[in-house]
């Protein structure tokens, strides 16, 4: 019987040293397995946050996570979009240059798989329930939740006791 487990040490050991010449944007732990599409100078992270196997796309804004900020896996911040009245193969060169920058605000916690739209600001301190669809801009301590977002609570008075 093979023993697999020096040559998955070696495999794992290759791809941190290869990891950030692949793309240097992501070197940091914190963006470990991230993808990040679009021009790199639009991407600003903070030092303190944590992104777990995010997609990043910033082909039309910014995209902005501050201090302390938690992103669950599978999130996708996406300031990218189509100019959809193009036809067909127009489509595909049709990207939007700006306008679609995403903020997510300090201490913000996003649970797996949240989709955040461009245009849109994340207050601090809000939680992005798993699997919402975030389009439009969330309050501080708001919790968000579902397809599309709605706030569902507040951070400060529990769950579906929030004081609108």
């Amino acid at each position: 019987m093979v023993d697999w487990r020096p040559r998955v040490w070696i495999a794992h050991r290759i791809m941190r040293l290869l990891w950030p010449l692949l793309d240097p944007a992501l070197k940091e732990r914190r963006l470990w397995h991230s993808v990040h599409t679009g021009r790199p100078g639009r991407l600003h992270i903070a030092g303190t946050a944590v992104l777990n196997d995010t997609l990043l796309n910033t082909w039309s804004g910014h995209i902005t996570v501050g201090d302390h900020a938690f992103l669950g896996y599978g999130a996708k911040l996406v300031a990218g979009t189509h100019d959809y009245r193009q036809l067909r193969q127009a489509r595909i060169d049709a990207i939007v240059p700006e306008g679609y920058d995403i903020t997510i605000g300090p201490g913000v916690w996003a649970g797996e798989n949240v989709v955040v739209l461009g245009p849109c600001n994340v207050g601090h301190d809000a939680v992005l329930v798993a699997g919402a669809v975030v389009s439009k801009d969330v309050q501080p301590y708001a919790i968000m939740g579902g397809v599309p977002a709605r706030k569902i609570g507040d951070v400060r008075f529990g769950l579906r006791q929030s004081r609108v």
